[in-house]
């Protein structure tokens, strides 16, 4: 080690308690993972209701208190009691939409909340848009976490016919034996309109056993649900696959594959989609295939996590809120309200925006902090 990097090390320790209190007053935001899916039905009943009813049932777990009855009206509500997490929603009719949030203190980590962010929409072909966004912040010390998914997501897919990037999507890994299998994969592999990455594991060579996987393709499937796609290939397809794409891009031999969205047979780079043997696996960060595991999971959902489009098909709950707003003003202007009533609600809006902005400003601090923190890392 040379003498500056001796120095620099030992000016991070002394600083590291000065760090420390600085980053009480100012939150590390780290998203997390996203969520989006299209739900159709899979039985009579109205699923807008039940899909919000899963995420009721949800929060009322994790609120601190019982939620009030507005809430299972399925009507906007905030929860204000002392000892409460804070947790909301905001209901509009017209169009029919339901947005939430909750803050949940971590139990175990000092000064780390998780926040979750829930839309559910009703699009005018009937279908239900349904997302979810994962959000870690952190005021004191930034201990490691695993990436994860908010576990009503499997509630809400189970309990309809659930739609990722526009193909069916199962709550199992898919098993692929034959050429219209691997035919149907790459063409969900050069999607253009992909948005979520595609895990591959491959089956050793001849092999037809789902289980004979180097890594827990089950786990990974659970643990990525509603954000990765994730298929198995039998020894003999993974022939038909290297066929098709060629072996660089192709995965086989019981090795696994990330697809990163944006991938085309003949322009991509096979660094981009990594590939991992199955010797690599079995000696991950010298743990083995768990460790991969984690890593695979951490690298799928923060490929969600990064992407800025979410507010395109299902507007945050911030964006929700303003809208419900503006459409109580509109609705008391047309019932005749007075002056005194209009400015009341015009108020109420502004201390509002002006919450919302500082928040804004929290949110951006914090996400510019994680940057800087991940580029020191890199």
């Amino acid at each position: 080690m040379t003498k500056e990097s001796t120095t620099a090390a030992t000016m991070r320790e002394q600083l590291a308690p000065l760090a420390s209190r600085l980053r009480e007053n100012r939150a590390l935001i780290r998203p997390v993972s996203q969520v989006q899916l299209r739900l159709k039905p899979s039985r009579d009943g109205d699923l807008f209701a039940s899909t919000v009813d899963h995420i009721l049932r949800w929060m009322n777990n994790r609120a601190g208190r019982k939620l009030p009855n507005e809430a299972w009206q399925r009507a906007s509500f905030e929860l204000a009691d002392i000892g409460a997490q804070r947790t909301a929603a905001v209901a509009i009719d017209d169009p029919r939409y339901w947005s939430a949030r909750l803050d949940d203190a971590d139990k175990t980590v000092p000064m780390r909340t998780w926040v979750t962010e829930i839309g559910v929409g009703l699009a005018p072909e009937g279908d239900i848009l349904f997302g979810t966004r994962l959000i870690c912040a952190t005021r004191g010390e930034d201990i490691p976490f695993d990436r994860s998914v908010p576990g009503f997501v499997r509630t809400v897919a189970m309990g309809a016919t659930p739609f990722l990037d526009d193909r069916p999507m199962s709550l199992e890994p898919v098993f692929v034996d034959d050429e219209p299998g691997i035919v149907a994969l790459i063409d969900l592999l050069e999607d253009p309109l992909r948005r979520n990455p595609v895990i591959v594991f491959a089956l050793p060579e001849g092999s037809s056993d789902p289980r004979q996987t180097a890594a827990d393709a089950l786990r990974v499937r659970q643990r990525t649900l509603g954000a990765a796609h994730v298929y198995i290939v039998s020894g003999d397809a993974s022939f038909e696959l290297s066929d098709q794409l060629g072996r660089e891009l192709s995965v086989f031999r019981q090795a696994v594959r990330l697809y990163r969205p944006g991938f085309n047979r003949w322009k991509s780079d096979p660094y981009a989609h990594p590939l991992t043997l199955p010797e690599r696996v079995r000696n991950w960060e010298e743990i083995g295939a768990e460790a991969y595991e984690r890593w695979l999971i951490w690298h799928s959902l923060g490929i969600t996590a990064a992407r800025t489009d979410r507010d395109d098909a299902l507007p945050g709950f911030e964006s929700v809120r303003r809208m419900a707003s503006h459409l109580q003003r509109q609705a008391a202007r047309t019932a005749g309200s007075n002056n005194s009533e209009l400015l009341d609600l015009a108020d109420k809006e502004l201390a509002r925006l002006e919450s919302d902005l500082q928040k804004q400003r929290e949110t951006y601090d914090g996400l510019l902090l994680a940057s800087q923190q991940e580029l020191d890392q890199a």
